[in-house]
């Protein structure tokens, strides 16, 4: 059996045990990574059929987007590297406070999360009216939280423990645009007045992608 690409890959010795079944035993591997799975009969012909064997060891690098809706809508990318996906593993990713212990409805705050590739697996968290203090039952607001993976199925313990923060903001009120036409072909400066509501400005000038997407609804 070959793990991993042809020029590089790890060549181990496969034993017939049935009609059905072959055995091989799983080479040691340094890092963390999902490797290609073939076998070959004649040693030159290999199955090539998509199948792979991960060594994980999840590392969280980031989260994209830092900021995520108030509601609980905002998919999110963690970024990292070591995920894996298999019928025996099962992503998810928990969201922790740095000083105190949060619980979503009294439970802690994990969701199940989407296998996407080993350097990335998508998410949701919960929203911010149910995610509280455990320690006082305040609400966590609009403080930080810390945003760690598994793919363990869960266990508190084996979530990672990397730093990677995200924070909640409330939708912007958009009011008026400064003007609302201009000549064609003719760039104009626009002010959008805005209402940032109860959000933390240093944090959006430091997280925030504000992007203006102009379209035509003539179809």
């Amino acid at each position: 059996m070959r793990f991993g690409e042809p020029g590089t890959a790890i060549y181990q010795k496969a034993i017939w045990v049935s009609n059905s079944h072959i055995r091989v035993k799983v080479p040691k591997y340094s890092k963390p990574e999902v490797l290609r799975v073939e076998v070959t009969v004649n040693g030159m012909d290999w199955s090539n059929d998509g199948k792979t064997y991960g060594y994980f060891d999840p590392y969280v690098l980031r989260a994209e987007p830092a900021l995520v809706s108030v509601d609980g809508t905002t998919k999110i990318q963690i970024i990292g590297f070591g995920f894996v996906n298999s019928s025996t593993s099962k992503s998810m990713v928990r969201a922790s406070s740095p000083a105190f212990t949060l619980v979503c409805q009294g439970k802690p705050c994990i969701r199940d999360a989407t296998f996407i590739n080993q350097n990335v697996i998508e998410t949701y968290i919960n929203p911010q009216s149910i995610i509280n203090y455990k320690e006082n039952d305040q609400n966590i607001l609009w403080d930080a939280m810390s945003i760690d993976a598994s793919i363990h199925g869960g266990n508190f313990n084996d979530f990672t423990d990397n730093g990677v923060q995200i924070f909640f903001y409330e939708d912007p009120d958009y009011k008026e645009l400064s003007v609302d036409e201009s000549p064609a072909n003719i760039q104009t400066q626009l002010y959008v007045t805005t209402d940032f509501k109860k959000n933390p400005i240093d944090r959006l000038k430091k997280y925030a992608n504000i992007t203006c997407r102009f379209k035509n609804d003539d179809g």
